[in-house]
This record gives structure tokens, C-alpha cells and sequence, in this order.
């Protein structure tokens, strides 16, 4: 698998002559001339730093204690400042997350959520809050919390329910979450004003994953079956959405391990790095996996 850049009708602009295994979740700088990743290198996956003008790659540095461990995600805040990612430790089949400079220097810090399956998803423009898909266990439902870096409160469950809402995308202006949630039976993209919990509004209509805004709350993706759809949106003052989403461009790889989105979107709106596969896949599917930690867990312990 390799990255590329698409245009917003879907032809492939630019690619990568070299790849992984497996790409998940790769995640633009706010100045989009970068990319973390997270890729296959000798049978784990480890985070990698792309130049994506040129697409030349360099191992990213995650601390000596997370060494021979599976990074299995990493987003980046909108500061730039930092990275936040999530390793899975194969000892304990527990995941945490950890926050460390965007230079790579110094060493990273683990993020005081509970123990159990952690994956760190998002952070508010202020840096005052941290989202992640979080269960204490594997009984549990994975569902969204926050930890406010601001004070010594601990973590806040925000889902507060038993359903599975675990991939999350917060609006620039961080007013409002776009998440995924069973809550009608089968996973639908959602959005909710954060950090207050009043009301919430259904964006997809057919099942629905891997959400994100562009750079400026202007539109709303996500991805139903194997096609990018769009909503134009506002987030400027109460939330409003077109009533009908529309199809940007169809691709079978726009979904990574659990539903996020294995894409994401330029500043300026006009391009979409992706995921490509090297060869042809015949007949190619999208699964979507609702309770996907422990899975993930079990797949990576062989």
C-alpha cells in the first residue's frame, strides 16, 4: 500500500513509489506538507513521518518504552506542535496513548486516561481537551471520552451510554463532534455539540464510518460502503447540515482497522491523501467492525 493525493473527482494526482503492508490512518499536518502514518516494518506497525510534496518517509521516534510495540495510530493537533498516537503493548494486550513533540525530540508522556484500550482521536484547537475512543475492558462497550489537560479532573466519559461510539472527529472551531454511534441499531455518523451533550444530529443515513471536516467546518465526509460522501455544513453558530449527502468519488481504501478514516483532507479543500493499493484487489469489500480493540488486540498477538 502506498500514498497518493486524488482530486476531489477522484483521479490520482500523485503517488508514492514506496509503501507498507499496510497503511492506517494517515494524518496531515495543519499545513498539509506533512503526514504521520502509521506502516508495517518488520512485522509491526511502527509511525512514520512522510514529506507528502515528495513522499520521502522517516521513522518517527515514540520513546524507548514503546519500542517493539505496535503503534496502531497517531493524529495530529491543529497547532502542529505535537503528536499524539496510541500503542498496543503486546505483553499487557492493553492499548494507552502517549503525547510527544512533533520534532521528535524529548521523551513522550502517557496520557492519564484509564487503563484498558485507549486510542487518542482528536484534540480541541485550545489544546484544553483530548478525545479518545477508550473501554476498561474487553466486556465493555468502546465508547468516547475526554480528559481536560487543563486541570486535575480526571478522564470524562462523554458517551455516557452502552453503545459502541469509538471513531471521532472534532470541528476546527471545537464546537462539534462527529463520531459513530449503533445508537439506531447499526453504525451511523453523528455530530453533537462539544463538550455540552444537548442534541445531536445524524449525518448518515445508509451506515455510515470514518468522518472528518475539512479545514475549515465547512464540509462534513465520511464514508458509506466504499464511496466518500460529502455534507456541506455549518459549525459557525448553531449546527446546521445539507439534508442529502452526495457522492465526492468511490475508492476501496478509504477505511482503516475500526472504522477511521484511512484519509484525510488538504487545507485548501481540493485534494485527499489516500491509500492505494499495488496491485488490483478483486471484488473489494469494506467491513465495518464495530468492537474493534479487542480484535485488533488478538490479530496483532499472532
Amino acid at each position: 500500500q502506498v500514498l497518493a493525493w486524488r482530486d476531489r473527482t477522484g483521479k490520482v494526482l500523485a503517488r508514492a513509489s514506496e509503501g507498507h503492508e499496510v497503511i492506517q490512518a494517515p494524518r496531515l499536518s495543519p499545513d498539509g506538507t506533512r503526514a504521520i502514518v502509521a506502516g508495517t516494518y518488520s512485522d509491526h506497525l511502527v509511525l512514520w513521518m512522510y514529506d507528502v510534496q515528495r513522499f520521502v518517509r522517516t521513522r518517527f521516534a515514540v520513546g524507548r518504552e514503546n519500542d517493539g510495540k505496535d503503534s496502531v495510530f497517531a493524529v495530529w493537533p491543529r497547532r502542529g506542535n505535537e503528536i499524539l498516537f496510541a500503542v498496543l503493548d503486546p505483553a499487557s494486550q492493553r492499548l494507552s496513548s502517549f503525547i510527544t513533540a512533533a520534532d521528535g525530540t524529548g521523551q513522550p508522556r502517557k496520557l492519564p486516561f484509564p487503563d484498558g484500550f485507549t486510542v487518542v482521536q482528536g484534540v480541541s484547537p485550545d489544546g484544553r481537551y483530548v478525545l479518545a475512543a477508550h473501554s476498561p475492558d474487553q466486556a465493555q462497550p468502546i465508547r468516547t471520552w475526554y480528559l481536560r489537560t487543563d486541570t486535575d479532573g480526571a478522564p470524562v466519559d462523554f458517551s455516557q451510554n452502552n453503545e459502541v461510539e469509538q471513531v471521532l472527529s472534532l470541528s476546527p472551531n471545537g464546537r462539534y463532534l462527529a463520531y459513530t454511534s449503533t445508537i439506531s441499531g447499526r453504525g451511523e455518523v453523528y455530530v453533537r455539540p462539544f463538550p455540552e451533550r444537548s442534541g445531536r444530529w445524524q449525518i448518515s443515513t445508509n451506515g455510515g464510518t470514518a468522518p472528518a471536516w475539512n479545514f475549515n467546518g465547512t464540509e462534513l465526509f465520511f464514508v458509506e460502503a466504499n464511496q466518500l460522501m460529502r455534507v456541506g455544513v455549518s459549525t459557525a453558530g448553531s449546527f446546521s447540515a445539507d439534508p442529502t449527502p452526495v457522492v465526492v468519488f468511490e475508492h476501496q481504501a478509504l477505511v482503516g482497522t475500526g472504522g477511521g478514516a484511512r484519509y484525510d483532507i488538504s487545507p485548501d479543500g481540493q485534494k485527499f491523501l489516500t491509500v492505494e493499493f499495488q496491485r488490483e484487489i478483486p471484488q473489494p469489500l469494506v467491513r465495518i467492525v464495530e468492537n474493534w480493540l479487542p480484535n485488533l488486540r488478538e490479530r496483532l498477538s499472532h
